[in-house]
């Protein structure tokens, strides 16, 4: 008998390979041990996703130095946990479009006159939230490391390695909040600040416990943080309205407002 991932020659009552460790699969896939694979790979209390989920609440400095330390067998690879990530993302985006559409409309806590434009602002970025997260990442680092110049823990790749399994880690946690409060008939207006202030809050709650900051201090690394980022927003959406304007004409804001 031969392993059918590496073509090393194997024992018949062999259950792993010695060579490449995989699992040997002996039966026929069928829904029922299809459905066994995936319970046992995302809710056994042995696996490494139930082991990183948890950890990442827990202790995430453990998570995180472990693996720019070159730890690869305990916990989920960063890579692996964003692209979970960003699954599931879509499956959000798919359920909530597909079955809970009043979810995402703001008209009840926008400007009269301006629903049309935030509700279709809203429902881009909803669309390309996985390229505008993979875009945040490497943008977030550079403030991070701006904000704490002064301490050379961590350098900027080892600052993207932290951020990514943050991102991910939040990005799971609200995707499943707002699948249930959709369901319960809630709608984004009613939590979005609270999802902003819980991704915030974790954030600086990582990057204490990563730093080893004392409150005082993490509170004003993360007044500072925000400072940045919002300088960064009003910029970023004054290049965006030149280009528009550029491209568009003067009249592209009322034609966006009223269309």
């Amino acid at each position: 008998m031969f392993c059918k991932n590496c073509n090393n020659n194997l024992i018949n009552q062999a259950d792993y390979c010695h060579n490449c460790g995989e699992k040997i699969i002996r039966n026929r896939l069928t829904l029922k041990n299809l459905f066994h694979l995936y319970a046992q790979t995302f809710f056994n209390f042995d696996n490494k996703f139930f082991q990183t989920f948890v950890n990442l609440f827990s202790k995430p400095e453990v998570v995180v130095t472990a693996y720019i330390d070159g730890v690869r067998k305990k916990y989920i690879n960063v890579i692996s946990y964003f692209a979970l990530a960003l699954t599931l993302v879509g499956l959000e985006y798919y359920i909530i479009n597909n079955y809970f559409p009043g979810f995402s409309d703001l008209s009840t806590v926008t400007a009269k006159g301006t629903e049309h434009f935030t509700n279709s602002v809203l429902k881009f970025i909803q669309g390309h939230q996985s390229l505008l997260l993979i875009g945040m990442i490497p943008v977030f680092a550079f403030l991070i490391k701006g904000v704490f110049y002064k301490i050379t823990t961590y350098n900027y790749t080892e600052l993207l390695v932290v951020l990514i399994y943050v991102f991910a880690h939040t990005t799971i946690i609200t995707a499943i909040i707002s699948i249930i409060s959709a369901a319960f008939g809630l709608k984004l207006s009613a939590i979005g600040y609270e999802l902003i202030v819980l991704k915030t809050v974790y954030l600086f709650y990582v990057l204490k416990r990563l730093y080893r900051l004392n409150l005082k201090t993490t509170i004003v690394k993360t007044l500072l943080f925000f400072i940045l980022v919002v300088c960064l927003y009003f910029v970023l959406i004054i290049a965006l309205t030149a280009v528009f304007y550029v491209i568009k004409g003067p009249d592209f804001l009322e034609n966006l407002i009223t269309s």
